[in-house]
């Protein structure tokens, strides 16, 4: 019964990493494509 608990809490914590590390991802696109829009808005209008 206590090996079954470690392998769930394991799998739990692999997959909130994996969904931790994706949201870092898309966050990080969304940034970079925020400073992009910026640029070019900045460019066309100034």
């Amino acid at each position: 019964m206590k090996i079954v608990q470690e392998e769930n809490l394991q799998s739990v914590e692999h997959q909130m990493g994996q969904r931790y590390r994706l949201d870092k991802m898309s966050c990080l696109f969304f940034v970079l494509g925020m400073m992009i829009s910026a640029y070019l808005l900045h460019q066309f209008i100034f």
